[in-house]
């Protein structure tokens, strides 16, 4: 069976309180995407419909082609339903080509411009995630999670 691992993250602060975050990723998957997806509150029932709408997403994709994706819930015009729309944004149609990722790195890198790069104290806060992880048995970590 290829690695897989799902994760739900929340920060511990007043302003990301009770928002859990998603990490998915594995290896064999039948998609290849790298994404960020924002999933809003279900909106109430409208009097207009005879059930809930789905919630609306806005969705930032990283890779295969970068761009946005604003996905809606709309009232059809004339009609008593609401319908999904999908606003999409494509940066290589509206901003044109982007130079690839070694090409920037090396081209600051000799500029000598660090903020592309992952400083230190980014790199040991990482460790400090992962590493009980890696010393945990899965099911162990599962478990724990579950109690708090």
């Amino acid at each position: 069976m290829p690695p897989f691992a799902a994760l739900r993250l929340e920060i511990d602060n007043w302003r990301w309180s009770g928002v859990p975050f998603f990490i998915r990723a594995g290896k064999a998957l039948p998609v290849r995407a790298t994404e960020i997806r924002v999933i809003f509150k279900r909106p109430p029932k409208l009097a207009i419909t005879p059930y809930t709408p789905d919630p609306d997403e806005l969705i930032l994709r990283i890779d295969p082609t970068p761009g946005a994706d604003l996905v809606i819930q709309a009232k059809e015009p004339g009609a008593n339903r609401t319908r999904t729309v999908d606003l999409s944004l494509i940066f290589s149609e509206a901003l044109g080509e982007a130079p690839e990722p070694y090409e920037r790195l090396l081209s600051e890198a000799m500029r000598e411009d660090s903020s592309q790069f992952t400083r230190e104290d980014g790199v040991e806060q990482t460790w400090r995630i992962v590493q009980p992880l890696l010393d945990a048995p899965l099911g162990r970590m599962i478990r724990r999670h579950r109690r708090v």
